[in-house]
């Protein structure tokens, strides 16, 4: 039991030694976040999430605790998408030289996320065409890509450009990674001291195992949300330009006589599949009624000559 007291002790002391080093470096190290929560405790006092978040940035990035306010550095995500229109054979040409493209710049500037195509009837031909790459990359092929579409015959109907902050994610992220390593610093050093009991031991490593496991998981997220930051996202949509239809005064007699023909193939067509069904049936219950009647017949004329 006192053993167990002890390791219990042991574990808060190393929390309290961490508490106490981020209370002399400054709140950029305090690790109590409240998503729901617009307030964060820091060192004993509550503050709005905002301040925080605008004085953490420059102790946690540099590892130094700096006291001017410095301009914090933005993560922004950008996704762009379009809508291509040409002609019969433009939107298949376009699609193969903007993936061509993207793949000749290589993966680490750009990468094809996905493509497909759907050929209709007709000419009607849409594709899709998927591509992240690195800003500057993404900016060249925006910069160009409405006036090599104008010279492949196409225009473009739709476009649309979203921006997503990731600052603050990432900024807390890091916040709660720094601390999360300082702890297992702590627990190790613990683990080094020669009077600790066995049970104690594997207290602190129990502990130093979890730790580890968040670090891990929290540089994870963290490479997740800076990669979403330095490769920009573009969906480009192709598809070929429905030809004019035009309305005379005789139209919609010529489709009132093509729904007439149409139908009555529909209609003749319903009446031989049931023809064909029923031939089957034919086949069995005339026999069948033939041989009945003809046993009611004799019936009946044997119980007349009975009676008679």
């Amino acid at each position: 039991m006192m053993k167990t007291i002890r390791a219990v002790l042991v574990i808060g002391c190393a929390a309290a030694l961490l508490g106490c080093e981020a209370a002399e470096q400054g709140p950029a190290y305090e690790q109590s976040f409240d998503q729901s929560d617009e307030l964060v405790t820091v060192t004993g006092n509550s503050i709005r999430r905002q301040e925080f978040v605008a004085a953490a940035p420059p102790a946690v990035i540099s590892g130094e605790v700096s006291r001017d306010e410095a301009p914090v550095e933005q993560y922004i995500a950008y996704t762009h998408s379009y809508m291509l229109v040409f002609g019969p054979d433009g939107a298949r040409a376009a699609m193969a030289t903007h993936r061509d493209r993207c793949m000749q710049a290589g993966p680490e500037v750009c990468q094809v996320v996905a493509a497909n195509a759907n050929q209709q009837r007709g000419d009607f031909y849409r594709a899709t065409l998927q591509i992240k790459a690195i800003p500057g990359w993404i900016e060249t092929f925006r910069s160009t890509l409405e006036s090599e579409t104008e010279a492949g015959g196409g225009y473009i109907s739709q476009q649309s450009s979203n921006a997503t902050d990731l600052t603050r994610p990432i900024l807390d992220a890091e916040a709660r990674l720094t601390a999360k390593r300082q702890l297992r610093e702590r627990l190790t050093g613990l683990l080094e001291r020669e009077n600790a009991s066995v049970e104690e031991l594997v207290q602190l490593e129990r502990e130093l195992a979890r730790v580890q496991g968040d670090i891990e998981a929290s540089e994870a997220n963290i490479r997740v949300m800076r990669a979403r930051v330095s490769m920009s996202t573009v969906t480009l949509t192709y598809t070929t330009e429905l030809p004019p239809v035009s309305q005379g005064a005789f139209d919609p007699v010529g489709q009132a006589l093509g729904n007439s023909v149409r139908n009555f193939s529909s209609a003749l067509g319903d009446v031989i599949t049931f023809l064909v069904i029923l031939i089957p049936w034919l086949i069995v219950v005339l026999p069948a009624g033939w041989l009945v009647l003809r046993a009611l017949r004799t019936l009946f004329r044997r119980r007349r000559e009975a009676k008679g």
